[in-house]
């Protein structure tokens, strides 16, 4: 793949001619992207600024049980601070 924009590599072609972010057209980001992007949607959908909902549950994820997870749904975590 070659640079678009210089060396700053921040669009790259492939060789089909395709243009797309590093990393976007991979077949394992595609998941994480889905993902990504349905939380925050749901949160725009809540009217929730979704930097402050990741910035208050991303830190304590790695320690929350799995069975904890319902509660810090944008839905249930906009129910908390309303």
């Amino acid at each position: 793949m070659r640079p678009i924009f210089g060396d700053h590599g921040l669009k790259q072609s492939d060789p089909h001619g395709q243009i797309s972010r590093d990393g976007a057209g991979s077949t394992q980001a595609g998941p994480k992207v889905a993902a990504i992007l349905s939380v925050v949607e749901s949160c725009r959908r809540l009217k929730l600024p979704v930097r402050d909902y990741l910035a208050a549950v991303l830190p304590g994820l790695s320690d929350l049980p799995i069975r904890r997870l319902p509660d810090i749904t944008s839905s249930a975590w906009v129910k908390t601070v309303s």
